[in-house]
């Protein structure tokens, strides 16, 4: 049992840093870049940012973005994805 816990303890934090590890300063830039042109706050969209790298690489979000610009609608695994990053950003960021 403490075996398992310890486990547990440890590969959470490396599930979590495997994928914000592709996101650089100045790829987080560009995507808090992308939200405040949309007429976000700043501080809304560094909190958005700060949850979307948990939750997806870099690679994810840059193929989705670019779906949106182009006016195609995304699909697959990213959307599921995308929307748990909403459900948090919505929890999460709304008064800031």
């Amino acid at each position: 049992m403490i075996k398992n816990i310890i486990y547990i303890g440890v590969l959470i934090p490396f599930l979590i840093s495997c994928n914000s590890a592709d996101w650089t300063g100045d790829r987080k830039a560009e995507a808090i870049g992308y939200c405040t042109s949309s007429g976000n706050p700043k501080e809304f969209c560094e909190c958005s940012v700060d949850i979307l790298v948990t939750i997806v690489t870099y690679d994810e979000f840059s193929h989705w973005n670019s779906e949106i610009l182009d006016g195609k609608h995304p699909s697959g695994d990213v959307v599921s994805k995308m929307m748990g990053v909403g459900k948090r950003v919505a929890d999460e960021c709304r008064s800031k």
